[in-house]
């Protein structure tokens, strides 16, 4: 699915500051990019006007030519896992957090699919636990799992690494890699940006680069607060 955002500013009721001022931002069928910056830049908000859960104050976001729209049946096109995962749980287990949304689309091999996506993030173990009793990366790879088992042709991941050891970075770094979805993240560190087909740099509500060589831009990344890792 085709990203188009034009023009989009975004504040808060309760503030007079602009989180987003005049993003332009598109993004191609089954294109990876992520989204740089620092805390506070405004890469959650861009997440969030995307999927819908916030309306911009001004401009104009299409998803495939149609205005996004905030509704049960847009969700079944994009799928968002929020940097705190413990924002989307309210499944009595982890079987049930992650059947969810197969079970509201009524899709047949719902238990295989469950399965499958265990298994690759490695949360197999886990299948009858309350998510909410789970540790930070458990929970994480949960919610992941959640969005991802739905398949909608757009996912939005919000610092997905975050509170991840290495083997669960692992498994979110091999299903982005082997995924045919548009997938935007956020994050604020170089080495997982560059796995990424595009790098969009962000800063203070704007769009500073739209393609970003990470490996080019040291001094651009340090003024705008990324963190420089390389592996």
């Amino acid at each position: 699915m085709k990203i188009n955002a034009r023009g989009i500013h975004f504040r808060y009721s309760s503030s007079s500051r602009e989180v987003l001022s005049g993003i332009d931002f598109n993004v191609e069928p089954g294109e990876k990019v992520a989204l740089l910056g620092a805390n506070g830049c405004g890469k959650t908000t861009l997440l969030k006007v995307l999927c819908g859960l916030l309306a911009p104050t001004q401009g104009e976001l299409l998803i495939d030519g149609e205005p996004v729209k905030s509704t049960p049946s847009f969700g079944f096109k994009v799928g968002f896992v929020p940097e705190n995962p413990e924002e989307m749980f309210f499944e009595s287990t982890v079987e049930r957090e992650i059947s969810f949304i197969l079970r509201r689309k009524k899709e047949n091999g719902i238990d295989e699919r469950i399965t499958k996506v265990l298994n690759d993030f490695g949360i197999s173990h886990l299948r009858h636990a309350s998510p909410f009793e789970l540790s930070s990366g458990e929970k994480k790879k949960t919610s992941i799992a959640a969005v991802v088992v739905g398949e909608q042709p757009v996912v939005l991941l919000d610092e997905p690494i975050s509170g991840l050891d290495w083997n669960g970075i692992q498994s979110v770094e091999q299903w982005i890699r082997d995924s045919n979805k548009s997938v935007i993240v956020t994050s604020h560190r170089t080495d997982f940006a560059r796995l990424f087909d595009r790098v969009v740099l962000m800063n203070s509500g704007t769009i500073v680069s739209h393609d970003l060589d990470v490996d080019r831009s040291r001094e651009t990344l340090e003024k705008s607060g990324v963190l420089l890792l390389w592996r």
